[in-house]
C-alpha cells in the first residue's frame, strides 16, 4: 500500500453478470494515510489531505485544465 493517494468519491457503483462490480469514482484530493485502521473487512484509513498549489492562471494552469 502507497503512502500517497487520492481521496475520491463514488458516484455509482453497479453489479455486473460475473458476480463483480463496476464502480465510478471522482478524485477529490490528494490525500496520506495517517494511520490504518483494523477491525473490518475492508481496508480504511484515516488521513490527511494535502493542498496543491494550482497557479491562477498561465500555461501551466491551462495544462492542468486540459487533464
Amino acid at each position: 500500500m502507497h503512502d500517497v493517494g487520492v481521496s475520491a468519491e463514488i458516484l455509482q457503483s453497479l453489479r455486473v453478470p460475473d458476480g463483480g462490480m463496476k464502480i465510478v469514482v471522482e478524485a477529490i484530493s490528494r490525500a496520506r494515510i495517517r494511520r490504518l485502521v483494523s477491525g473490518t473487512d475492508l481496508d480504511e484509513a484515516r488521513i490527511d489531505l494535502i493542498a496543491e498549489d494550482i497557479p491562477a492562471s498561465g500555461d501551466e494552469l491551462t495544462a492542468l485544465l486540459r487533464t
